[in-house]
C-alpha cells in the first residue's frame, strides 16, 4: 500500500475517532448538567413534582435530540414513574415509540403501555392525543392505514392535517415493500417530489423505474444531479447506493448483486426504518 494511501486512511479512522469522542462528551457534559438540574429542583423547598417532571423531560428530549436513545429513554421513563405530577404524560410515550421505530423496533410495548395510561388518566388535549395515538397505531402496525383505522378515525386525521402526509408516505412504504408499485404512483403523484427529501426522492425514483414506460425514460431520476455531484457517496450513503441501482436496472444493466448486498449494510446499520426498500428489490 502506498504511503499516501495509508496516511489518508489513518487521518480518516483518526478524525472518525476524534468525532465520536467528541459527540459522546458533549453528551456525557449534557447528562451531568441535567442530573444536577434535576437534583437542584428536587432539593427546592415546595418544590413541585411537575417541575421535577419537566427537569427529566428536557434532559430526555435534549438526549433525544442527540440521538442518545439509551440516556433519552432513562429519563423519560423516570419522568413517567414520578408521582403526584398533574401534566399529561402521552407525549412521553409518543417520543419513546418514534424512537422504537427509528431504531426499526416494533414499538409495541411502549403503545400498549400508552393504551393503558390514558384509560386511567385524564388527558388535557385530547383531540390531539387522540389522533397522535392513532397515527402511531397505524406506524406500529406496518400496515396501510385504511387496513388499521376505521372510516371516522381516518376522517378525524383528516380534518386536523398534522398526520396526513406522514400516513399517506406510511401508505406508500407499505405498497413499496409490497410491490404494489402502481397503488404507491397514486399516492406520490399528489405530492410535489421536486421539494422532498433526498430520502423520499428516492423512493419515488423507485417507482418510477418499476412503472414507467420505454418512451419517458428520457427524464432524469430525481436522485441523479446529486448522484452525478457526488458519486462516490454511495458508499456512505444508501440513497445514493440505491440511485446507482435504479440507473443501472433503468437503462438494461441489470441490479448487480453485490451492490444489492452492499445497500442492504447501509440501510441496516444507518437507516433501519427503509428496510421496505431491500422488499421492493427483491
Amino acid at each position: 500500500m502506498r504511503k499516501s494511501n495509508l496516511l489518508i486512511i489513518l487521518l480518516f479512522f483518526s478524525t472518525s475517532v476524534f468525532a465520536v469522542s467528541a459527540k459522546q462528551a458533549i453528551i456525557q457534559n449534557a447528562i451531568n448538567k441535567h442530573e444536577k438540574k434535576i437534583l437542584e429542583t428536587m432539593k427546592k423547598r415546595n418544590a413541585h413534582q411537575d417541575e421535577i417532571f419537566n427537569a427529566y423531560v428536557l434532559a430526555a428530549n435534549e438526549m433525544k435530540a442527540y440521538s442518545a436513545f439509551k440516556f433519552a429513554r432513562q429519563f423519560y421513563y423516570k419522568a413517567i414513574d414520578l408521582e403526584g405530577v398533574t401534566e399529561d404524560k402521552s407525549r412521553l410515550f409518543f417520543s419513546l415509540i418514534n424512537m422504537d421505530l427509528m431504531e426499526g423496533k416494533s414499538g409495541k410495548k411502549d403503545f400498549d403501555e400508552l393504551v393503558e395510561y390514558q384509560k386511567k388518566h385524564k388527558v388535557a388535549d385530547r383531540l390531539f392525543v387522540n389522533i397522535t395515538t392513532l397515527y402511531y397505531k397505524v406506524l406500529i402496525s406496518k400496515k396501510l392505514s385504511k387496513e388499521v383505522l376505521s372510516e371516522k378515525e381516518l376522517k378525524s386525521i383528516q380534518k386536523d392535517f398534522t398526520y396526513v402526509t406522514p400516513l399517506k408516505w406510511n401508505d406508500i412504504h407499505i405498497l413499496v415493500g409490497r410491490k404494489n408499485f402502481k397503488d404507491a404512483l397514486k399516492l406520490v403523484s399528489t405530492m410535489d417530489m421536486n421539494r422532498a427529501h433526498i430520502n423520499q426522492k428516492i423512493i419515488s425514483d423507485l417507482i418510477t423505474v418499476k412503472t414507467e414506460e420505454k418512451k419517458n425514460k428520457e427524464n432524469p431520476l430525481l436522485c441523479e444531479p446529486q448522484f452525478k455531484k457526488f458519486p462516490g457517496s454511495q458508499s456512505a450513503s444508501y440513497t445514493m447506493k440505491l440511485c446507482k441501482i435504479l440507473l443501472d436496472e433503468r437503462f438494461g444493466k441489470g441490479m448487480n448483486p453485490s451492490d444489492v448486498d452492499k445497500l442492504a449494510k447501509l440501510i441496516n446499520k444507518k437507516a433501519p426504518t427503509q428496510k421496505f426498500l431491500l422488499d421492493a428489490l427483491k
